[in-house]
């Protein structure tokens, strides 16, 4: 017992900063390719890909980044990851060009997947490395269908036919999906994409952004074609899409992520095609703009709600990072230790704190490890770390907080 209050005793004193400034940071790069959706495993490992069909890599958080080409013949549209080694990008929007390729070992080779010929393709979900889908039509802005695969991407059915062009889905887990439409409606899948419904939303809006925080709590976006003025580019759902509020934002919205519960931020594009980010605080009913150092941003990611990414045109990433007044608590939020340690740490936290995840780095910036914390201890097992210095990094909606700390034999 002794020793336990020893360490207690022993702890370093953290330092918490309280999410107040917000900042976009344009990063360089060396590439000027136009990047098109951008998607991060955690705060180091993050992909990128390109109009060149190239797929552009990080393990630091966007310091540097390295170039991967697949053999796809126009841009890569979208790119989902599962794990650390498997991932999948599509090439979408040309005509007759519709591919998946599917990596296996981090994005440094990758496979074309057997997707059928001369398909227009639009939006692409992996829920696991088996159950895909993907929307394919003869040409762009055509007639949809969704394809689904259960075997990695070796043979497709036709799960959804004549429904309108399909932009993009987004599954808020493995059963509940959602895809946008063309056409003032939305489909649904509650059983991991075999079937789906359509949902009406009650004006004439050509739905392409969408994001679900929940199975029942989501966004959609678009242009709106309704004959009416103050036009709603942006519906949200509480309650599965059993009903819609529309809400009026200035332009076309084409792309929708949640930062957490409450912060989500949208792409959108006016007449000209200038791609700009808007923001909303209080879970989509209210947005404003967003100064940033990028035009025409096309793709935008938010590991948590303290730090994000957004892609765009001639090399554009741009890096979100929260900073605010760093304070030195006599009591701290969340302790760590033994420090040094030789085989496990724990971390402690206040019960204020309900929830949160952790993140380690070596001093080169890269992640060695990482997980969620849902209990006030977590015990973590560093018996396979080798000894020296690393960054322990502990992530909430409300604070970051960072502490070294030592594996020593």
């Amino acid at each position: 017992m002794k020793k336990l209050e020893l360490l207690f005793a022993a702890m370093f004193i953290l330092s918490v900063s309280n999410l107040s400034a917000q900042s976009w940071n344009k990063l360089t790069i060396g590439f000027d390719s136009n990047f098109y959706d951008v998607t991060f495993l955690n705060a180091s490992r993050g992909y990128v890909c390109s109009d060149n069909g190239a797929v552009f890599k990080t393990i630091n958080r966007g310091d540097s980044w390295v170039s991967v080409r697949t053999e796809a013949k126009e841009g890569l549209a979208c790119v989902h990851f599962l794990s650390e080694n498997i991932g999948f990008v599509s090439s979408g929007f040309y005509n007759g060009y519709g591919a998946i390729y599917k990596t296996e070992n981090a994005g440094n080779t990758w496979t074309k997947l057997n997707v059928p010929k001369n398909c227009t393709g639009g939006g692409m979900w992996f829920v696991n490395e088996n159950v895909g889908l993907y929307t394919c039509a003869d040409s762009l802005y055509g007639e949809s269908r969704i394809l689904r695969t259960s075997d990695g991407g070796n043979t497709w059915d036709n799960v959804a036919t004549n429904i309108g062009w399909i932009s993009y889905f987004s599954f808020a887990d493995s059963l509940n999906g959602y895809a946008t439409v063309n056409n003032g409606t939305v489909l649904k899948t509650s059983n991991g994409g075999l079937s789906w419904v359509s949902l009406d939303l009650g004006q004439n809006l050509w739905g392409s952004g969408v994001c679900f925080y929940t199975k029942d709590v989501g966004l959609v976006g678009g242009q709106n074609f309704s004959p009416s003025t103050g036009k709603a580019t942006i519906f949200k759902t509480t309650n599965g899409g059993n009903s819609w509020t529309a809400i009026t934002t200035s332009d076309m919205i084409f792309k929708i992520r949640y930062a957490s519960e409450s912060v989500v931020y949208a792409l959108s594009v006016n007449q000209v095609g200038t791609g700009k980010m808007i923001k909303s605080t209080d879970g989509g009913s209210i947005w404003s703009d967003v100064t940033s150092p990028g035009d025409k941003i096309r793709g935008i990611h938010f590991v948590n709600s303290s730090l994000g990414y957004a892609v765009g045109d001639s090399g554009t990433i741009l890096k979100f990072e929260t900073t605010g007044n760093v304070s030195t608590l006599e009591r701290p939020l969340v302790q760590l230790y033994p420090n040094p340690s030789n085989s496990a740490i724990t971390i402690l936290l206040e019960s204020s704190i309900k929830t949160g995840k952790y993140i380690i780095l070596n001093m080169e910036g890269r992640e060695v490890l990482s997980g969620v914390i849902d209990s006030k201890i977590t015990n973590i097992n560093t018996q396979f770390l080798s000894e020296g210095l690393y960054i322990v990094e502990v992530y909430s909606n409300d604070f970051i907080i960072k502490e070294k700390m030592i594996i020593q034999r």
